[in-house]
């Protein structure tokens, strides 16, 4: 081989640089595909694995129900159904609160927390002060979002008319509780920290603001993850049936839960359509770009070839230009995807407001988006690299195969009259009796189109009526009408013969050249 291997490299890089724009652009779409794609997941699991850590540690429910008014005592009875684990029972309601400095109407909803401080289910994550006491009756915790909107901190006072009775609230924690990560009013379709709020309150404060001393109307339940959510919700429901009770429902059923799942299957979703539609554009440039490098590069495709490099070699020179293409694409996804994520994941924190969050990232992700973008790379140029592969020496500089024209051109062009004007003839093929001006006759026709015009392959005569002058045969001059300084040289055996139209089809007012 008289070319060294680095011949080709230079080759490469030389073509990276001259096409360096357009190879810019389709790694940029590649690129925008890897940060979607890689945005979408890294969130998806960071949120999922934040989520289940969240409800692990705070003893998220399990079942929750409601009912109008049920006596303690039948905490026992439902302690021993099946597959209970941990139980809770607790007063809700509802309250209208006069804030300070804000003159619209405000509304919260009211839960209790046992004497001893954290619940056994559903417990809270105290973010300032501490929960409410017992020996306190005015005391309240409230939810972070709540007190952000406002501006609320320890120690501030406000009105709340809670069952029909005013009292003067004092805030000693700030919370954030498994059950309401996704704070919604009654009826409500998005978030309103400013208008609707949670609050906790000792549970003998707020039973008797209730009048549910000895009792609970509400209960929140953890089963045992071997044991079935069903079985437990079918005996459950028999049992507080006669105390008003609504119904048990699972946790995929609870409010704030459904909506952040959600979510999670929006960015799920997000992770296969949008990075699918980018690398489907890639493809498609990719495409173009190769099959247009290579179809100029035929001439030189076969020189190569004919210094010996194999169809291996060339198809894998032209490979690495998609693979580079492909591998500046996904070190520029990554890049912009990791930020996009960890960015993005700040933002989910803003609106869950959770603990914390667990920014996972999977390398296994970063290995299937490499192996992802170098196969749509691969994809989009493997027909033309193929067909350059392919090739064989020789034949890269040859015009491609002409395609036959179309049968009404084929007899437009025979049943044109004068054809002395539409053709050009080769003097020296013909012989010296062919004089520039002198007409032509058409023995036979027979043509081919091809890119730029239509080429015709005929035999002629001279219109005197000389004899046909055929492909292969000698034109002799004449004696008597030779002239000084015309060739008296015969055409030699075997030159063909054509003669080419040119020009546009019939019906153009083009003039044939």
């Amino acid at each position: 081989m008289i070319f060294g291997p680095s011949v080709l490299h230079t080759k490469l890089r030389r073509e990276i640089w001259q096409l360096r724009g357009q190879l810019l652009a389709i790694a940029l779409v590649i690129a925008g595909g890897i940060a979607v794609c890689l945005m979408s997941l890294v969130n998806y699991s960071s949120l999922t694995a934040t989520r289940d850590q969240y409800y692990q540690e705070h003893q998220f429910a399990d079942v929750f129900v409601s009912v109008k008014r049920a006596p303690r005592h039948v905490l026992q009875t439902v302690s021993e159904l099946p597959g209970v684990n941990r139980l809770s029972g607790r007063v809700e309601g509802a309250a209208k609160l006069n804030l300070p400095d804000y003159d619209e109407p405000v509304s919260a909803h009211l839960v209790s927390v046992p004497p001893t401080g954290q619940p056994e289910v559903n417990q809270l994550y105290v973010r300032q002060g501490r929960l409410p006491s017992a020996t306190h009756a005015n005391e309240v915790a409230i939810i972070g979002s709540f007190a952000d909107a406002h501006q609320l901190t320890l120690d501030d006072r406000f009105n709340a008319i809670i069952n029909g009775r005013q009292q003067t609230l004092k805030i000693v924690g700030i919370v954030e509780s498994p059950e309401f990560i996704y704070v919604i009013p009654p009826g409500g379709m998005l978030p309103d920290y400013q208008r609707f709020g949670v609050l906790w309150l000792n549970q003998e404060a707020l039973a008797a603001a209730m009048d549910m001393r000895g009792a609970f109307n509400s209960l929140v339940l953890q089963i045992d993850p071997r044991h079935p959510v069903e079985d437990v919700i079918d005996p459950l429901d028999r049992l507080l049936a006669r105390y008003g009770s609504t119904g048990a429902f699972a946790r995929a059923d609870q409010f704030s839960h459904r909506f952040l799942s959600d979510e999670l299957e929006q960015l799920k979703a997000m992770a296969i359509i949008f990075p699918s539609i980018f690398m489907g554009v890639a493809m498609f440039l990719l495409n173009v770009v190769v099959t247009r490098l290579i179809s100029t590069q035929r001439e030189i495709v076969a020189i190569l070839k004919a210094f010996g490099y194999s169809n291996g070699q060339i198809g894998w020179h032209y490979s690495q230009m998609v693979l580079a293409i492909a591998l500046t694409g996904l070190a520029i996804g990554c890049a912009s995807g990791l930020w996009l994520g960890h960015r993005l994941g700040e933002l989910y924190m803003d609106y869950y407001r959770f603990p914390t969050l667990l920014f996972l990232i999977n390398p296994w992700w970063l290995a299937l988006l490499a192996l992802i973008s170098m196969a749509v790379a691969l994809l989009g140029g493997w027909r033309s690299i193929r067909a350059a592969a392919a090739l064989p020496p020789g034949r890269g500089h040859a015009a491609r195969e002409p395609r036959q024209i179309p049968g009404y051109l084929y007899r437009t062009a025979v049943g044109l009259g004068s054809l002395s004007s539409a053709f050009t003839h080769d003097r020296q093929a013909i012989g010296p009796q062919a004089r520039p001006n002198r007409p032509l006759g058409i023995r036979h026709c027979h043509g081919h189109g091809h890119r730029g015009g239509w080429q015709f392959s005929v035999q002629l005569c001279l219109a005197d009526g000389a004899h046909p002058i055929r492909p292969g045969a000698e034109a002799r001059p004449d004696r008597h009408t030779h002239r000084p300084g015309q060739s008296n040289r015969p055409v030699r055996n075997g030159a063909p013969i054509r003669c080419t139209l040119r020009g546009r089809p019939p019906g153009s007012n083009g003039r044939a050249g």
